[in-house]
């Protein structure tokens, strides 16, 4: 009879360079990875079907049929994303956290706009996270449609495989429109900046 594969979790690391992915044993040692570059467009924007299709033959490589790969954690550039469709292909390249096309978009969802809330820290406002991930949403190519949605670089490959569009907890809190703790968006925030894009509950 032979052997269970031993469980391994995968991590996938999303960088604007380079694309890492690894597996970690249960006692935390690394039992493989792998590291390739970015896949990018002629334009140098992030191909986002090219990095999927990347990213699954590296996790395949890393695995290699010795391990069972019992979990997956995505991690990445938060800011960076695209718009993709109601079958979660994407309808063009990937906006980057310093695409100019973001400027028009933050001026006119200026901070100074935005109702402030209190919380023990003080009084606060939406940081440029939100700003950035709004002015993509509204800006970047394909988000005409009524059935489009935004995802995140970082959560690519999660959202992919699960067939479900989220923004993680992590990434949602850094919008400052995101109570982690109560677990919902901060209406007024949303609204300002994020827009319906940004309506789904993170996971």
């Amino acid at each position: 009879m032979s052997r269970a594969a031993p469980p391994v979790t995968i991590g996938i690391d999303t960088g604007s360079t380079n694309v890492k992915v690894l597996a970690l044993d249960e006692k935390g040692e690394i039992r493989g990875r792998l590291s390739f570059p970015t896949p990018r467009t002629a334009n140098r924007e992030i191909d986002p079907e090219a990095l999927h299709l990347a990213v699954e033959q590296a996790v395949l490589e890393v695995a290699r049929g010795r391990f069972q790969v019992s979990a997956i954690a995505s991690a990445g550039m938060g800011e960076d994303g695209y718009v993709a469709d109601r079958d979660l292909h994407a309808r063009g390249a990937a906006m980057a956290w310093f695409d100019p096309r973001r400027a028009g978009a933050m001026e006119m969802t200026g901070s100074s706009r935005i109702p402030t809330t209190r919380g023990r820290g003080g009084r606060s406002r939406p940081g440029a996270h939100g700003l950035g991930l709004g002015a993509a949403a509204h800006g970047a190519p394909g988000a005409a449609g009524r059935d489009t949605v935004w995802i995140s670089v970082a959560d690519s490959p999660l959202v992919r495989w699960t067939g479900a569009a989220f923004l993680s907890d992590s990434l949602a809190a850094r919008t400052a429109a995101w109570r982690p703790r109560q677990r919902s968006w901060i209406s007024s925030r949303v609204d300002a900046t994020l827009g319906r894009w940004m309506r789904s509950r993170p996971s």
